[in-house]
């Protein structure tokens, strides 16, 4: 945002950190504010103040950072004469409500874009001479931007909010805002200094989003959809570092997922370049990626299994097959890759003793597959097990669970640290239990948390901040959500319905998979609402499906389901605004579609099905029986089709013994 703001002609964007303690009493001693890193200007001087919030810890730093800038932190106090304070970063995007007190502006989504209009709004209110309220007005209808100052929040008896209701003429969602190509971005690295976490790498961001759909995983859900930088906008991005380091460190979600990471890798190291990548996921990693991470001296492969037994996989919805697994670190092994970094999560919804054992049993076996490497070629691995609390974050399928207390969490921890490091040649690291309870609370808040955080800024402790206010972290951290519950984020729109998250949640609470990554899925119906006149799609595209007669609601073989009575002519209409070319050698005729799809009748008024229907999967292409039989297992995997065929559909459904 640095460079896309300095881009413009109309705006100097500069930088401002928070010093470290003994620097902050001097400011204090000589009672100077804050001020920007290029020009040494008071924060106060500007006409904006922005910040990027990645992670909940920085919550506090807002309210101190502005009361540090002589800036009033709460935006009621604030005068038309101060800066606008806007924020942004993916906790913005999935829960900013504990923070508005602090913020006259959120960006929702990705910023790139909007930020645009942001600015040339600001400009021309700027001129104007209008009061700021009028700015704030004009701001709350560009899509992506919100202004909490025009929602007001209502809370029952019992602590939960009643209804976060807009002011008249404000829209009740604000839908989150995405960049369609990564390619009209250019997400890297625009200041190197060695004063830095990645001091000596040049970063460019080659993955936005992701379609896994881990049900824990915000970085799914609040970015959805993956987008790919291609090969040659990542080539020339990397040229930009020429001469400065010859270290490209590509980011993003499941980098191995990109379908052009192999020509990436080793694109950048027959430029003469070395790569390092972030985590990889074992099903797509192959010899080329491998062979460049050798080549360019990276002496580590990371890999995040998340559980490490099979029903925990069907919970989270994270299914790597542990001989893949292995695969890949031997393979990582023959190539000198010698760090062998493993990620896990506990406190799994139904995790059970024997799933967190399961862990130290993974401990086990991947001591087999380096001490033969030890033995025949004298280099000793290193392997490192992370372990981290799962938090449940909004808008994922988790937001209901209760994420399980500290003392349990604790316990765990100790208990695999415990057993794995009686084993000898692992490294066990894991995250604290009493802070990721913190972080479960903050990232699961309402806007009564804003007066804990400014207690929190003026060192206040956390247990006595939120007693001050009459408020326990318990009831935001380990309280089991009931689904019809208002969430202090459901006016945010992340562009994910909430009919899916819910279906995803009891799906976990069954233990089945959801695999619908194909980007060729253009609807998914599985009819386990049990209720309403509606069927949610469960693909990105959002074709839900209305009722125009009455089918009933009635008890599948997977979950619910609905029957149909041809006699009354009862069906469901799938709106599709879409159309489908065909291709290939000798294409079959091709059916267009640029209405609607009749679920339970050929046509109006023609062939009414009688029977059950328990799921609908249309496809853009023709699927092969292979597929519709891991469909009919619940074990549906992305394919790449080999070419555009006709459009298809199929509703399939399996027998089994539930």
């Amino acid at each position: 945002m640095y460079a896309t703001l300095n881009s413009r002609a109309d705006t100097a964007c500069e930088r401002v950190f928070i010093p470290e303690p003994d620097y902050l009493r001097k400011l204090a001693s000589q009672k100077k504010a804050l001020f920007s890193f290029e020009t040494q200007t008071p924060l106060n001087q500007f006409d904006i103040l922005g910040f990027s919030v990645s992670f909940e810890s920085d919550y506090v730093n807002i309210p101190r950072t502005l009361e540090l800038a002589n800036i009033p932190p709460l935006a009621e106090a604030r005068t038309e004469w101060d800066p606008l304070v806007i924020a942004g970063g993916i906790n913005i995007s999935y829960n900013p409500e504990p923070i508005a007190d602090f913020v006259d502006v959120f960006v929702v989504g990705e910023a790139e874009l909007v930020i645009h209009q942001l600015m040339a709004h600001f400009n021309e209110w700027k001129r104007s001479g209008v009061p700021k309220s009028e700015l704030l007005e004009i701001l709350a209808t560009v899509p992506g931007l919100y202004v909490p100052h025009f929602y007001d929040v209502t809370y029952r008896d019992d602590g939960t909010i009643d209804a976060v209701s807009p002011k008249p003429g404000i829209s009740p969602k604000i839908r989150a805002v995405a960049v369609p190509k990564l390619d009209d971005v250019e997400t890297c690295t625009h200041i190197h200094t060695p004063n830095t976490e990645f001091s000596n790498a040049h970063l460019i961001e080659i993955v936005r989003g992701c379609g896994r759909q881990c049900r824990f995983c915000v970085a799914d859900y609040a970015r959805r959809w993956p987008r790919h930088r291609s090969v040659e906008s990542t080539l020339a991005l990397a040229e930009r570092a020429r001469g400065i380091t010859d270290r490209i460190g590509l980011v993003g979600a499941s980098i191995s997922d990109h379908p052009q990471i192999d020509e990436i890798a080793t694109g950048l190291v027959e430029r003469g370049f070395r790569i390092s990548c972030a985590s990889l996921r074992a099903e797509t990693v192959r010899t080329p990626l491998l062979d460049a991470l050798a080549d360019s001296e990276q002496g580590t492969i990371t890999i995040a299994p998340e559980v490490a037994s099979e029903a925990l996989q069907k919970v989270v919805n994270k299914a790597i097959p542990r001989e893949r697994l292995y695969h890949v670190f031997e393979e990582a092994l023959k190539r000198d890759i010698l760090n062998l970094r493993l990620y896990f999560l506990i406190g799994v919804p139904h995790e059970t003793p024997a799933d967190v054992e399961a862990i130290v049993d993974m401990a086990k076996e991947m001591r087999t597959i380096v001490l033969p490497h030890a033995k025949r070629t004298g280099r000793i691995a290193r392997i490192s097990f992370t372990i981290s609390p799962m938090v449940p974050k909004p808008h994922t399928p988790f937001q209901w669970v209760a994420m399980e207390p500290p003392k349990t969490i604790a316990r765990k921890l100790d208990f695999l640290k415990r057993e794995i490091n009686q084993l000898g040649s692992i490294k066990v690291g894991s995250a604290s239990a009493r802070l990721a309870h913190q972080e479960a609370a903050f990232a699961r808040g309402d806007r009564r948390l804003g007066k804990v955080i400014l207690e929190l800024a003026h060192g206040v402790s956390w247990n006595q901040a939120f007693r001050k206010h009459d408020l326990a972290p318990d009831f935001y951290a380990i309280r089991q959500r009931p689904l019809h519950e208002v969430n202090p984020w459901d006016h945010l729109d992340l562009n994910v319905k909430p009919q899916f998250l819910q279906l995803e949640f009891n799906k976990h609470e069954k233990g089945f998979t959801t695999r619908l990554d194909d980007k060729s899925l253009v609807l998914y119906l599985s009819f386990d609402e049990g209720k309403g006149g509606k069927a949610a799609d469960g693909s990105v595209h959002g074709h839900d499906g209305e009722f125009v007669q009455n089918p009933t609601w009635v008890d599948g073989q997977f979950g619910k389901a609905l029957e149909f009575d041809g006699t009354k002519g009862d069906h469901v209409v799938i709106y599709n605004d879409g159309k489908e070319a065909g291709g290939g050698a000798k294409p079959p005729v091709v059916d267009e579609i640029d209405g609607s799809v009749m679920v339970g009748a050929r046509h109006p008024g023609e062939e009414f099905f009688t029977g059950i229907i328990d799921e609908v999967f249309l496809f853009n292409r023709i699927i092969t029986e292979a597929e519709i039989g891991e469909i009919m297992n619940g074990d549906f995997l992305p394919v790449e089709p080999a070419d555009k065929l006709a459009t298809t559909w199929g509703s399939i459904k399996a027998d089994r013994d539930f």
